[in-house]
């Protein structure tokens, strides 16, 4: 059976190949650290002569870099994607707060249906121009500093290696967090706070238009007011269980009581707030009366209410049980 440093020494250094190359240097790096055996007993005196896998990585790697050294390339990644991840983030909230600020101070009484439908169609692409053009220069920038780091700057190697240092060897069926889902549900919370923000502070309101007029508007604003820092701050709490979720890269108890409490806190709110009558206006409660059976009102809340916590609780469920599932699993080894 392989000593349990062995394979974390291997699959720290395959991990950081391509693909194609995993295998073959796997197979050769067990085959070495066998022959090394023969001479010493030692695993970690053997482990520590081939040096940092990141170091031997490198050596394997089929396409040298240049621009960037192995030394610090890991370290170039990683705040590649942290700094595209901000970028998009808050450019997407800045740009949907744009957009649906545009579309509301537009005279959309003077346009008609295919009008309108233009008009959205380019402030969305002329702010996904400005999206794009935000991370580019974000990729450009960190580059460039990378770049002059490498040239001229400080080594920005970490301190020296141990086999003490190695991570915990990942089982192939260990479930991880998808960065993508996480990423989304962090733009889409701070869209929608932005949006109830930009409401709140500017008195701006959703317009119920028909036949190009607007005959009145959705929300009543001295209620929203109300509820504007508890929903704040329910959203607040969903942000942050999502930056444990980046952080931990994988499901562990940390983040399924995390989760619970943002779901939780959210429910609450939910309740609050969709039980206060008077979150929409009369004009508009009526106009639902006039395309709603007489109970359709309450319904509509309560489906909604239903829905969230259909969500909620899968979003519970599902985290828990791959804790659990991954907590067997790291006990196994």
């Amino acid at each position: 059976m392989m000593n349990h440093y062995i394979e974390r020494y291997i699959a720290d250094v395959v991990r950081r190949l391509p693909e194609n190359q995993r295998k073959d240097v796997s197979l050769e790096l067990n085959s070495l650290i066998e022959d090394m055996l023969e001479e010493t007993d030692d695993v970690k005196t053997v482990l520590q002569t081939l040096g940092n896998p990141k170091d031997l990585a490198s050596k394997y790697r089929e396409k040298p870099r240049y621009l960037i050294s192995p030394d610090i390339f890991d370290q170039y990644i990683d705040t590649l994607k942290l700094v595209v991840r901000i970028v998009l983030i808050v450019s997407s909230v800045i740009a949907g707060i744009v957009i649906v600020s545009d579309v509301i101070g537009a005279p959309l009484h003077t346009m008609d249906t295919q009008s309108l439908i233009v008009f959205i169609i380019t402030r969305i692409f002329a702010n996904l121009s400005v999206i794009i053009s935000m991370s580019v220069t974000a990729i450009v920038g960190v580059t460039l500093v990378y770049a002059i780091l490498e040239a001229h700057g400080p080594d920005l190697s970490h301190k020296e290696w141990s086999v003490d240092d190695l991570p915990p060897l990942e089982k192939e069926n260990m479930k991880r967090i998808s960065k993508g889902e996480v990423i989304t549900e962090i733009v889409m919370t701070l869209f929608f706070v932005s949006i109830l923000l930009a409401m709140v502070l500017n008195d701006m309101n959703i317009p119920l238009i028909i036949d190009g007029t607007i005959e009145t508007y959705v929300f009543n604003l001295e209620v929203l007011h109300q509820y504007a820092l508890l929903i704040t701050l329910s959203a607040s709490l969903d942000i942050l269980s999502s930056v444990l979720k980046l952080a931990f890269d994988r499901y562990n108890f940390v983040v399924a009581i995390s989760t619970l409490i943002s779901n939780a806190f959210a429910m609450v709110v939910a309740v609050i707030v969709l039980l206060n009558s008077n979150l929409i206006t009369p004009e508009f409660s009526q106009f639902l009366k006039t395309i709603l059976p007489v109970q359709g009102i309450s319904l509509t809340f309560a489906i909604i209410f239903a829905i969230l916590c259909v969500i909620s609780i899968y979003d519970i469920g599902s985290t828990f049980y791959y804790t659990i599932k991954n907590n067997r699993l790291t006990s196994k080894r």
